[in-house]
């Protein structure tokens, strides 16, 4: 029940979207299955988003919004349980390469699905890699009445953040727009009231994104 639980709610996703290479990792196995930069307790619950990104609370708590939950279209299980999942995708196959699936990643900036963070939420995506650039099928904004600021932190390789202009512009090759994130290096970027997206050119196997409420 355990197993299939997993597997109806991430399985799919993270599976769908293994697509196998002779490219070399850049991010190491168990960088994938930990990463350093999640702090996160085993048993804490997680929400696990459609496209195989989570998101959770940094004071440790596992209390979410109901409402917001439903919006999100996610479910809820422990952190372990998620580490257990991907690990296990990860064994089943001779990983070497992780392709964006749709839901996560595409060609063009051209995102509907929006995320409200709340106070003190953080939403880590899925590892992924591609060619060209790559745009979030994700946007983000800050819960009215916690500021106009969110955290960001790309994880393996670098990208950018910006609104919807910003992204378009970028994609129709007017240049380079948004605000650049260094390599594992944290930034804030103010929303303006706005949704933010990130985007990256050519990610190396293993890429994540962080957006931090907090």
């Amino acid at each position: 029940m355990k197993i299939s639980l997993k597997a109806i709610i991430i399985g799919s996703v993270i599976s769908s979207s293994l697509v196998f290479s002779s490219v070399a990792l850049a991010a190491t196995y168990k960088d994938i299955t930990e990463p350093t930069t999640i702090q996160i307790e085993d048993s804490q619950i997680i929400q696990v988003l459609p496209e195989g990104g989570f998101i959770y609370n940094s004071n440790g708590t596992s209390d979410y919004n109901e409402e917001m939950v439903q919006h999100n279209n996610s479910q809820l299980m422990t952190y372990q349980e998620y580490k257990e999942h991907i690990e296990y995708s990860l064994q089943s196959s001779p990983l070497t390469l992780f392709e964006p699936s749709p839901e996560l990643l595409s060609a063009d900036p051209f995102s509907q699905k929006g995320k409200v963070l709340a106070d003190k939420e953080i939403y880590v995506s899925q590892p992924f890699s591609g060619s060209g650039w790559r745009f979030s099928n994700l946007k983000f904004i800050a819960a009215n009445g916690t500021g106009r600021w969110l955290k960001w932190t790309s994880i393996y390789d670098g990208g950018r953040v910006g609104n919807y202009n910003s992204a378009e512009s970028t994609y129709s090759g007017r240049g380079l727009y948004g605000v650049e994130l260094e390599v594992g290096r944290a930034r804030y970027v103010d929303t303006r009231s706005d949704w933010l997206y990130y985007y990256t050119y050519n990610p190396v196997p293993g890429t994540r994104y962080i957006v931090e409420n907090r």
